[in-house]
């Protein structure tokens, strides 16, 4: 067993007053990182109702083709080896190469991934939307689409899906972006049955497009569904400025255009040189936050009402902009505050928090942000934050990467709240917790038979 010398407590205490004082990581979760041995990075994080982390990444490049990668850890970090084979779930699927990018569970705790399907015979088009689900332990979902994966076209358009979101009555809506050969593209939305088929009520078949700008690079990223089945997606279009202006269009239930939703349905938001919309969020009270990235550094998030109009009690005039960090991901936790993740402006996996007001979050640091892991040259490592989420608890996990030297690993990392309890610790976490603090000479652990 391991004995404690007098003034232990003392530490203990010391340590919960400066945790008090900034967002730090969690060191019950295998010291707050957990680097997981597939080089790659992360696109999307999710949790199961039992607490435990799915990690969604695209295969590594070493790959035999392109496919989907989920890895299911542990709620202390550890990769849980019930899931799959050894807490890994690989998904090629022949003749084709699939790149996801989204994830979400479902009531059940079926796994649904969503992205963009390229073939790899020669096609003028090629691409589509894709969605496939797992069941909870891993396996296909052979009862959804084809053995598991559904494949929508956009005929004649090159399309894929970005976003993912689920309805109250178990039906599927995917939003993304379709485009002509030549790079002419609109905001697509798809909605799927719980049986992964295409909802005739929805669009036409299932489909539908919106053309909200000069068109070149036009496409969103992300949705999300209203309590009353509305629908907003969030992505980019081309205002003929030469960048980009971050856009939101609005959708009935149906799929056809919300009048009462900005102008005619959409809302376009030009800051600065250019400006896309990586992430969206619904408030409880029906507000809908967005964040991406600014060129040529920064980021901007914005708020507006539930008819679409920049919301004038958040930042200024609807508007917040940072300069630390490319927002890529977006989370609201049990108070109403903004958790915003991204990459740092010195290569890190960074987090900032807004109030419900848009200033940033002093309790989170003492900038409104923190950042871990990589750093700029000369440090040996880069790293990036693209996905988040929070635990009922408060916790804030990201997932992105981190490169060593010049292998990318797939990393996630777990944030402690100021307000959070510190955990109880296994006599492991004390040795892990008692060694790090032993080199500044607080305290020594001593093993007795």
């Amino acid at each position: 067993m391991w004995r404690l010398r007098p003034g232990f407590l003392t530490l203990v205490a010391a340590f919960a007053v400066s945790r008090a004082a900034a967002m730090q990581l969690d060191a019950s979760f295998r010291g707050g990182v957990s680097m997981i041995n597939q080089p790659t990075a992360a696109a999307g994080v999710a949790l199961q109702s039992d607490g435990k982390i799915l990690v969604l990444a695209p295969t590594p490049s070493a790959s035999p083709q392109p496919g989907i990668l989920l890895v299911r850890l542990t709620r202390g970090g550890e990769i849980d080896e019930s899931f799959g084979v050894a807490g890994i779930v690989e998904l090629f699927e022949p003749g084709t190469n699939l790149f996801p990018l989204a994830i979400a569970i479902d009531s059940s705790d079926r796994i649904l991934v969503a992205g963009g399907q390229a073939r790899t015979s020669a096609d003028p088009i090629g691409n589509s939307f894709f969605a496939a689900r797992f069941l909870p332990d891993g396996l296909l979902d052979q009862a959804f689409g084809a053995a598991g994966v559904a494949i929508v076209d956009f005929a004649g358009l090159s399309s894929g899906a970005g976003g993912i979101a689920l309805q109250a009555d178990g039906r599927i809506l995917l939003g993304g972006a379709a485009s002509t050969p030549s790079g002419s593209g609109d905001f697509a939305a798809v909605r799927l049955l719980d049986d992964g088929a295409l909802d005739p009520s929805f669009g036409t078949g299932g489909r539908v497009l919106l053309d909200l700008g000069t068109g070149f690079g036009e496409g969103a990223s992300s949705v999300v569904v209203r309590p009353d089945g509305r629908i907003v997606l969030g992505g980019r279009t081309d205002p003929g400025t030469g960048g980009y202006a971050l856009a939101l269009a609005g959708l009935l239930p149906d799929g056809s255009a919300d009048a009462g939703f900005g102008s005619g349905g959409k809302t376009v938001i030009p800051v600065g040189f250019s400006l896309e919309c990586r992430a969206l969020g619904l408030q409880q009270d029906g507000r809908i936050v967005a964040a991406g990235p600014l060129f040529p550094m920064g980021s901007a998030i914005v708020r507006v009402g539930t008819n679409g109009s920049l919301d004038a009690s958040f930042g200024s005039g609807g508007i917040v902009t940072v300069s630390f960090l490319s927002a890529a991901a977006l989370a609201f936790d049990g108070t109403g505050r903004i958790a915003v993740a991204g990459t740092g402006d010195s290569a890190t996996m960074a987090l900032a928090r807004l109030l419900p007001n848009g200033s940033l979050d002093p309790s989170l640091g003492p900038a409104g942000y923190v950042h871990v892991l990589g750093g700029a040259p000369p440090q040996p490592a880069t790293a990036g934050a693209n996905a988040i989420a929070i635990q009922p608890d408060g916790r804030i996990l990201l997932a992105g990467f981190q490169e060593l030297v010049v292998v990318e690993l797939l990393t996630v990392v777990r944030f402690v709240d100021p307000l959070t309890p510190v955990p109880a610790l296994s006599d492991a976490g004390l040795v892990v917790l008692a060694l790090s603090l032993a080199a500044g000479g607080w305290f020594a652990l001593r093993r007795i038979a």
